[in-house]
């Protein structure tokens, strides 16, 4: 059931099995888990049904990098206080990180995550199935990709056809007989026992409302990567430092994904060929949209000291491209003699298209989040972000479209113009709203916030859901990753529940 916490009464204390902070994906896929068990539980959502703006101006800060505008909202641009949270902003793009990105790297600093691909498999099956994509896409057999090798293959996006998150889950939390999602509550303190080992009560203040207290025998915080770490930091009336920020680490590792406007190209007699990259295809027959996408294989990656990294294509007009389009009939009749038999034929329409990479971002310490000496209505310190990312980024990217220019022409595909990038700024590059990292996973509290669990290191109780336990960021969209450690963290909940 739906309960607006505007209307509960000061000092009301609600007690339960579980408290789940953040209606988001990562919240309501933890709780789906437990729903119409036994076990009594709350979600608490500072936002209503829908946006609101008053309450989305908490989320306001201080947010400075490289990519970053003066007086820039990012903070509150690439956040939604509402009942599904950034799901309801999301376009359905559902693809899990790749092997590599969960292993140690030697050229990624602290790279490699405590959890194997093998233990996410299963749960990424579940969010897939959960998110309508259970049954295989759509594959067009008279349009295939574009041929592939070793450096560079082609895989798919696969698209949520119902990516809306409050519409997907809004009637089964209604209709729950045991859950009560607290809307217009926001917590403010997570209050610890004496010992500073387990968690007793969250405060949660409304705007304009009452202020009530949360009492659970466990927590999950799932309010997104960077409003996790904020409540553990600003939790310093019993621990100076903050919550689980004994090595500190909360905060730190903040990682977002860089895109790059990278290159044009021509490719002679692959119009067709190219024809899933262009856009998301829509599906049919109760098949659901797809997207082909091409990235650096693991090999190359590692050949290269590159990072993981995935390419996408527009369509632009001849016109928009200059010389590099003339230049395609003479490509296409020099491609045709070098190699008739296994070139495209040279009178079938060209592809014109633009380039852009998005890349992961190496976990960096000094990009982090603190608290800053704002504070908002509600008296909470806004967030101070300093996103960092060193030149290896860059350099990853210009040299992923270089080595798939010599690829494309080397194949006799045709030919690739990289755009003049010169200095890092906002017409070439920007960032990609998939934030990361602030509470990292590790096995030793020495590394990390969280264990393998999700669980804070030193704090029994507590457990932490989303992207900001993520090691390392991959370059796919973080969604279907967020969901399936959700929901091993809801399982892991379940049997802890069942236990006296």
């Amino acid at each position: 059931m739906f309960t607006d916490a505007r209307e509960l009464e000061t000092g009301t204390t609600l007690e339960v099995d579980l408290c789940v902070v953040g209606a988001g994906a990562a919240g309501l896929a933890v709780t789906l888990e437990l729903l119409d068990s036994s076990c009594s539980i709350a979600v608490v959502e500072s936002g209503g049904r829908g946006p609101s703006d008053r309450t989305q101006q908490l989320a306001a800060g201080r947010a400075r990098g490289r990519l970053f505008g003066r007086n820039n909202r990012y903070l509150s641009a690439t956040r939604t206080r509402a009942f599904g949270g950034l799901g309801e902003d999301w376009h359905g793009s559902c693809r899990a990180l790749d092997p590599e990105d969960l292993i140690v790297r030697s050229w990624v600093p602290a790279s490699g995550w405590p959890i194997d691909a093998a233990t996410l498999d299963p749960y990424n099956a579940r969010a897939r199935s959960l998110f309508g994509i259970d049954v295989p896409a759509r594959r067009d057999e008279r349009t295939g990709l574009l041929a592939a090798d070793d450096a560079f293959e082609s895989s798919w996006l696969d698209y949520s056809p119902r990516p809306s998150i409050a519409e997907r889950f809004r009637g089964r939390f209604a209709q729950a007989g045991n859950v009560n999602v607290l809307t217009h509550a926001n917590v403010v303190e997570i209050a610890l026992d004496e010992g500073g080992r387990r968690v007793v009560d969250l405060v949660t203040r409304c705007l304009d409302g009452p202020e009530l207290v949360v009492r659970a025998r466990y927590f999950v915080l799932a309010a997104g990567a960077l409003e996790n770490a904020r409540l553990l930091l600003a939790s310093n009336g019993q621990r100076p430092h903050g919550i689980g920020n004994e090595n500190d680490l909360v905060g730190r590792f903040f990682m977002e994904q860089v895109e790059m406007r990278a290159a044009y190209v021509a490719l002679p007699g692959q119009r067709r060929a190219m024809a899933g990259y262009d856009a998301v295809q829509a599906g049919d027959g109760g098949l659901h949209p797809v997207r082909a996408i091409m990235r650096p294989s693991a090999r190359l990656q590692a050949r290269h000291e590159l990072l993981n990294s995935l390419i996408t294509f527009s369509p632009v007009a001849a016109a928009d491209i200059g010389e590099l389009a003339s230049h395609v009939g003479r490509l296409a009749a020099a491609t045709a003699r070098l190699d008739s038999d296994s070139t495209p034929d040279a009178a079938a329409e060209p592809y014109f298209g633009a380039v852009t990479l998005r890349s992961e971002q190496p976990p960096e310490r000094r990009s982090r989040l603190v608290l800053g000496a704002e504070r908002d209505e509600l008296g909470v310190p806004r967030i101070d972000l300093a996103w960092r990312f060193d030149d290896h980024v860059v350099w990853s990217l210009r040299t992923t479209a270089r080595l798939l220019g010599e690829n494309l022409g080397r194949r006799l595909l045709g030919r690739l113009q990289l755009r003049a990038t010169g200095r890092v700024n906002r017409r070439r590059f920007r960032w990609s709203a998939h934030q990361s990292g602030t509470t990292r996973m590790s096995r030793e509290p020495s590394e990390g916030v969280i264990d393998t669990d999700c669980r804070l290191h030193d704090v029994s109780n507590l457990f932490v859901a989303g992207s900001s336990v993520f090691p390392t960021s991959g370059c796919s969209g973080p969604m279907l990753t967020v969901v399936a450690l959700s929901l091993r963290l809801g399982e892991h909940l379940r049997r802890l529940l069942a236990s006296p």
